[in-house]
């Protein structure tokens, strides 16, 4: 079918299954709204590119947009590059979060014709008008864009788009568009998929490892939040499109304005009630916020550890969460029955071995439902990137799993602990929850030169266990995904 714009999700260092790129899914949207055609490639592996270019020959689109994260960044330029080769006049812009904070990606990337610099509703109607109109589009606000008369040399840096139209009348998903292109894949099951969802725009948090506070430099300080009226309707517009039956709430913090949530679980109740999970921090709610949430149909909370570690979790992360509030948080949830999965972080510049331990025994102390152990990633512009590159430390030229393999290779922590420590994670946990509940059977502490061994131990005997009383089977703390924090 032919689209007026294909979109290029690029997820070539996915950090867990198939996925709605809920950036892609709102321009797509919103561009439908005004009347224009959209059409998606998902470039799961680089053997993707005759697909790719075959769905660009299918549709004969007048723009390709490119969207994807920082760690991709390398594969798509090779898959924009070929993309120019095959289709010389096809002009091509990237963007995203990735693209907001990096727009200088197009300086080095010739293939590229625009890179869009803040919200994108606006700049892509804008942009589609005058390629459609045969007009150069260089001056839309919002756009790095290079002419395309041949005169690479100049590139046109036009303000950031930091204005986002009324949020009510803009929000929507067009969560077919990548149902569609996933039915390719022999593994994607549709009845599996949660419909993904995120309400507000940013948080106002300024986490060292969250692309958050660096887009806001961009933006501005404002977070979009739709009305209670609207959050619903765009909720059940989902539910009616796509007839999934799970939802997935990406915002940082579900909770962040206590009376628009609290008026959103209870309008959810009533309205919707589709079960679904979401993000919640901390010291951000409580029982009464709790007993609302579950009575609307939350199965799910997942709420951001981080470090077990104070220093490592406030002056490195720069958190801002006391070890009292996180114990107060999951005591509240294990009150309500609400399961609780914790989101932690391993291998952040400056943490060493012996601070990660700290890691594991605030988990066992907290008993989670279960545990996700994300590897460090330096987000581009975020404090903690400008850190490793005081330090030296970044490898562009490798491309890794974004989550779930180690990117730094520090002396206070190798790449090879962390990927060790990563493995275990849920061992330990465990081994430290025994402990408590048994010390005098348990008596060795966990530390660097414990921590393997004991692990394996508590492996190897589980394993036996599992084999001679199948039936007795532990559920694990397990690691496993859930809405994303940052981009």
């Amino acid at each position: 079918m032919p689209a007026d714009v294909l979109f290029v999700y690029n997820d070539v260092t996915a950090h867990t299954g198939y996925t709605c790129g809920l950036g892609l899914a709102a321009l797509s949207s919103y561009i439908r709204r005004h009347g224009f055609v959209s059409s998606l490639a998902y470039y799961r592996h680089e053997s993707d590119l005759p697909y790719v270019l075959e769905t660009a020959r299918r549709t004969d689109p007048c723009l390709v947009g490119f969207y994807g994260p920082s760690s991709g960044f390398a594969a798509l330029q090779r898959l924009s590059t070929a993309l120019r080769q095959a289709m010389p006049r096809l002009p091509q812009m990237y963007g995203g979060p990735d693209a907001t904070l990096c727009p200088e990606r197009l300086l080095t990337t010739p293939s590229l014709d625009a890179v869009c610099v803040g919200y994108g509703e606006r700049p892509l109607v804008e942009t589609l008008r005058l390629i459609q109109a045969g007009r150069e589009f260089t001056g839309v606000q919002g756009l790095w864009a290079a002419p395309r008369n041949g005169a690479r040399g100049t590139v046109v840096q036009n303000p950031p788009n930091a204005n986002l139209d009324d949020l009510d009348e803009a929000i929507g998903f067009d969560h077919e568009l990548f149902l569609r292109a996933l039915a390719r894949f022999r593994d994607f099951r549709r009845d599996e998929q949660s419909l993904e969802i995120i309400l507000t725009r940013g948080c106002p948090r300024h986490c060292a490892f969250c692309s958050n506070a660096a887009l806001r430099k961009v933006l501005g300080a404002r977070i979009p939040r739709p009305s209670v009226d609207a959050a619903i309707r765009v909720v059940n517009e989902c539910l009616e499109a796509t007839e999934l039956r799970h939802i997935t709430f990406h915002d940082d913090d579900l909770a962040l304005d206590r009376a628009w949530f609290r008026n959103f679980v209870e309008r959810y109740r009533q309205e919707v009630r589709t079960p679904f999970w979401c993000n919640l921090r901390a010291d951000g709610f409580d029982k009464e916020d709790l007993h609302l949430l579950k009575a609307a149909g939350a199965t799910r909370v997942f709420v951001g550890i981080e470090s077990g570690n104070a220093y490592v979790r406030n002056t490195l992360m720069r958190k801002g969460l006391s070890d009292e509030a996180i114990v107060h948080g999951f005591r509240l949830l294990h009150e309500a029955q609400l399961p609780a999965i914790s989101q932690n972080i391993i291998g952040t510049p400056g943490e060493t071995p012996r601070q990660f331990l700290d890691t594991v025994r605030m988990n066992a102390r907290i008993a989670p439902h279960s545990a996700i152990l994300s590897v460090f990633y330096p987000y581009p512009k975020t404090h903690l990137a400008d850190v490793c590159s005081e330090r030296g430390l970044l490898d562009g030229t490798v491309l890794r799993q974004e989550r779930e393999e180690a990117w730094l290779d520090t002396p206070e922590f190798p790449r090879a602990a962390i990927g060790s420590y990563r493995r275990r994670f849920d061992y330990l946990i465990r081994y430290e929850q025994l402990r408590r509940a048994h010390p005098l059977l348990l008596p060795v502490p966990l530390t660097p030169l414990t921590a393997a061994p004991l692990a394996g131990t508590l492996r190897l005997y589980r394993r036996l266990r599992s084999a001679l009383l199948p039936g007795k089977r532990r559920k694990d703390v397990r690691q496993q995904e859930g809405p994303c924090k940052t981009s």
